[in-house]
């Protein structure tokens, strides 16, 4: 074999061969570098690479305890006839570019490979027989992700990287990476993988996710999970939604990291569903804002640990059967919003859950909707009534003072009325159906229909 380069040199107290601009082939018995130096830490410099053109590894560590490859510099490795890197114990590869190309394997772990970690380095590896990277107990990556293929991990029952529970025998291709405290489906979201969420196994439709907002976008999109569809352990994000959207599992928003509040908001729609547990589980306040959501789960709709959570003009049914639909908040704020079923049920302070009004708690679905309002030109004024429809309390609004409210059922009979200035009017003891408001300001008077639950 032949050895060139600027510097190829090893030092005994530190147990480091440096590599710097070389160029090593091997033809003999052995592989290109061979070591049964325990703890050898290989330092690449430059541009570099190893050759063999036998039955022989390019690489082989020997040693039993961690080996390392790091530095500045690049490696390629090509073994058409065996391995490209073997290592008997643990591998580390760290802050370097290594191209792994071998016959049976691109990086192995041999007989009794403990564990590789790839910390902050870009490595490509391929190898045909066996698996480009195989034999190895666990494999760590620290600052770095699989890009290709875009569905490959680590199997530990294969002791390799695999898609979908194959070994991987073509280019795996790992690449640093900027790891977020978000993970859908299981696997992290990188800076690698970001752009595009539905190369991960289980998702479909338009998914992505800005950083910078904190923003996961759901644009027509479907995700299956086996475990958990969505969650955060940095506190809360911000789940945007456009067109019509369906999550199977559930919807975390944890406090692991920082209490940061969620939100859900669009103009679309979020159906989750989570047959065995929780639809929507939030460790942080949470804003559900614009939006149309339904949360079912066997255990709850959507539950809280002591937090607020808001309702800001969206549509939210959430059904819980065995615990409570809506459970744990401190607070149910409703923003243009209000409980429209079961009738009569309330957000109970003291149970922290949405309750009938004998303060039994809601296990069925409980539907709040945006207030419907209703306006209308009385001579020089605008004049808004709501909620629309209304259960109780009908609100009047008006610039200048409502000398009357005259409600009419069908018949033309007034049924309920309130007088001098009249800003509300109690509804609660009329029937369920549809009656005509009568309100007079100043000598204008205007007619609005609305509907009683």
């Amino acid at each position: 074999g032949t050895v060139t380069g600027n510097n190829v040199s090893y030092n005994p107290e530190t147990n480091t061969l440096t590599l710097d601009g070389a160029t090593i082939s091997s033809s003999g018995d052995y592989g290109a570098i061979a070591t049964h130096i325990d703890g050898l830490k290989i330092d690449v410099i430059g541009t570099n690479t190893i050759t063999t053109t036998t039955n022989q590894e390019g690489i082989r560590f020997y040693g039993t305890s961690s080996n390392n490859i790091e530095g500045s510099g690049s490696l390629t490795i090509n073994a058409p006839n065996y391995e490209a890197i073997r290592s008997s114990d643990t591998l580390v590869i760290k802050n370097c570019t290594i191209a792994a190309t071998g016959y049976l394997c691109g990086i192995s772990g041999g007989n009794g490979g403990d564990k590789l970690i790839i910390d902050n380095a870009t490595v490509s590896a391929t190898g045909t027989i066996f698996g480009s990277i195989y034999s190895f107990k666990d494999i760590e990556l620290i600052g770095c992700a699989i890009v290709k293929p875009s569905d490959a991990e680590f199997n530990p029952s294969q002791r390799a990287i695999c898609a979908a529970d194959t070994i991987v025998k073509t280019e795996v291709k790992i690449v640093p990476a900027t790891v977020y405290d978000l993970w859908i489906c299981g696997e992290q979201v990188t800076s690698a993988n970001m752009n595009d969420l539905s190369v991960i196994d289980g998702v479909t439709g338009t998914v992505n996710y800005n950083p910078e907002t904190r923003t996961l976008h759901l644009e027509n999109a479907t995700i299956n999970s086996t475990t958990i569809a969505i969650e955060s352990l940095d506190g809360g994000i911000k789940i945007e939604v456009v067109g019509n959207n369906a999550v199977s599992k559930e919807i975390i928003f944890d406090n692991h990291f920082s209490d940061n509040p969620g939100f859900i908001e669009g103009n679309g729609t979020l159906n989750v569903s989570a047959p065995n547990g929780t639809a929507i589980d939030v460790n942080v306040p949470l804003t559900i804002k614009n939006c149309t959501v339904t949360a079912t789960g066997s255990f709850a709709g959507i539950i809280g640990y002591g937090d607020v959570l808001t309702i800001d003009n969206a549509t939210v049914s959430a059904t819980g059967t065995s615990f409570s639909s809506i459970s744990g908040f401190t607070e149910l704020n409703l923003i243009n919003c209000y409980i429209s079923k079961p009738a009569g049920a309330v957000f109970n302070p003291d149970e922290k859950d949405v309750c009938y009004a004998d303060g039994t708690i809601v296990k069925e679905e409980v539907k709040i909707k945006p207030i419907g309002t209703g306006i209308k030109n009385i001579g020089n004024q605008t004049v808004i009534i709501y909620p629309n429809p209304v259960q109780d309390i009908l609100h009047i609004q008006a610039e200048g003072a409502v000398n009357a409210v005259r409600v009419y059922n069908i018949h033309g009979v007034v049924v309920a009325q309130a007088l001098n200035n009249a800003r509300e009017i109690n509804l609660s003891h009329l029937p369920t159906g549809v009656y005509m408001v009568r309100v007079e300001v100043g000598e204008n008077v205007g007619t609005m229909r609305i509907i009683k639950n």
